[in-house]
């Protein structure tokens, strides 16, 4: 708005001023380009380093979205603990395209706006170089990058937050803060960390917070309608099982993790709060991240919501070493994104620091056996539901590991006969209890894989080995 009050008075007094805010608006259109440019390749890098790696819960995020795809209802006829926002957008995808990594472009293609979207932010409380370096901190953010490269709700979060307050900050106008509210409408949709933004909103525009408000009630009214008569059970799977029955971590645990994702990983930051002289929402963004010390558990894409505050605290900090050498800041974020990349996809938990790396290959495994032994088509039961996907096999109930205490091991024991087998991942609590002794009572065909264990349930017999052998 303020560039187009500018460029109006410039066109009607100076009219040889044009040239100047073309130039200036192309300078901002390369730093954006920059930006973007270099978030996408690093993500790419990223991406491809850590391919053979997944984290379990893509697959529930993809397995459910498929179901949508296919007329299932959400939470009346499958099981999910989030608002439906992650689902409605996968699911839309997979009418598209059916290849499962498309989801994984999707998000990281998501989160390079979003770095876009930091280096704007910064350009209003920062000078332009501080902006820029801004955002290329965020494209290098270690929780920025895992998190684009996941199939997840997180980075769309976090792309409609740091939008709603683009839109805040470069306007005084009601339609303005009216809009903020609707993309922030639009991320607690999506997944309901988002109200974590709230306070910033709030600090930000106090006056203004009304129309914000309202245009976020609004919002979300109109996005949770179709789910209108799903509401008992939304409300219970997504609020009440987060508060009452979602696992605790020991707080040992959590602690350690929220200083690694929240302290660790965001150094800069750290530094920053000490040196930042912008505004306070800023600063408190950031602080925020303290939050996930009461929640029931703390993974590291929990923290995505607090890396763009991370970045721009940290942009004062690291702008006297990039006066030095024009080079030294990209080459410091392609040298960090490989070697943390190298270090999710080869290190143990402790080093990578307990961010989620399952290998895919051990998966591909079990889901070859699937191939093997069942029907195309053929009704499976897994406890992850990546073993079906990737044998090309449909999920029966829609199950994964969090239901084993809303489903009855009686309750798996009737649908049997449905099925045409049954995987259990190893070294886990992933079915209601005596639900596997059941499987072992009646005979059924075991298969052992590296991950998994797969019950044959069509054709009772004695255990085999992988190759087919039968032991001794």
């Amino acid at each position: 708005m303020m560039a187009s009050v500018v460029g109006t008075a410039v066109r009607r007094q100076l009219p040889l001023a044009r040239p100047l805010i073309s130039a200036g608006w192309r300078s901002g259109l390369r730093a954006a380009a920059i930006i973007f440019g270099a978030a996408l390749a690093l993500r790419l890098v990223f991406a491809l380093i850590t391919a053979s790696t997944f984290d379990a819960d893509e697959f529930v995020i993809l397995g459910l979205s498929r179901a949508v795809a296919h007329g299932a209802m959400p939470y009346r006829e499958l099981v999910f603990f989030h608002p439906p926002g992650a689902l409605i957008v996968f699911a839309a995808l997979q009418h598209f395209v059916t290849w499962w990594p498309a989801a994984r472009v999707l998000t990281l293609a998501v989160d390079s706006v979003t770095a876009v979207l930091v280096w704007w932010i910064a350009r209003q409380v920062l000078d332009r170089n501080q902006a820029l370096i801004a955002g290329l901190i965020y494209a290098a953010s270690p929780i920025a990058l895992i998190s684009a490269v996941r199939v997840g709700p997180d980075p769309i979060v976090t792309a409609l937050a740091m939008l709603g307050i683009a839109v805040l900050i470069s306007s005084r106008s009601r339609s303005a803060a009216i809009g903020a509210g609707l993309c922030l409408a639009l991320a607690v949709w999506t997944k309901y960390t988002a109200v974590l933004y709230v306070p910033v909103y709030l600090l930000i525009s106090p006056r203004r917070f009304p129309l914000v408000a309202g245009g976020w009630l609004a919002g979300a009214a109109c996005l949770f309608a179709p789910f209108f008569r799903e509401l008992p059970a939304l409300v219970n799977q997504t609020v009440v099982w987060q508060l009452q029955h979602r696992p605790q971590m020991h707080l040992d645990h959590k602690l350690l993790r929220v200083a690694l994702y929240w302290l660790a990983l965001n150094p800069l930051a750290v530094i920053g709060l000490w040196r930042f002289r912008g505004p306070r929402w800023v600063t408190l963004g950031f602080v925020l991240g303290a939050s996930f010390t009461i929640t029931a558990e703390a993974y590291y894409h929990y923290f995505a919501v607090v890396v763009p505050f991370a970045a721009i605290l940290g942009a004062p900090v690291v702008a006297p070493l990039a006066r030095r050498s024009r080079w030294l800041l990209p080459a410091a974020a392609l040298a960090a994104t490989c070697l943390w990349a190298m270090d999710v996809s080869f290190g143990s938990g402790r080093d990578r620091m307990w961010v989620s790396a399952s290998r895919l290959a051990q998966s591909e495994q079990a889901a070859g056996v699937l191939e093997h032994v069942t029907p195309p088509n053929a009704a499976v039961l897994s406890d992850q539901p990546q073993y079906a996907l990737l044998a090309n096999r449909q999920p029966a109930l829609n199950y994964f590991w969090n239901m084993n205490a809303l489903v009855s091991a009686r309750t798996l024991e009737g649908r049997l006969p449905e099925l045409a087998a049954v995987v259990q991942t190893k070294n886990g609590v992933s079915y209601p209890a005596g639900f596997i002794d059941y499987l072992a009572r009646r005979h059924f065909r075991s298969i052992d894989t590296t991950r998994a264990v797969v019950w044959v349930t069509s054709r009772p017999g004695a255990p085999v080995d992988i190759d087919g052998t039968r032991p001794g």
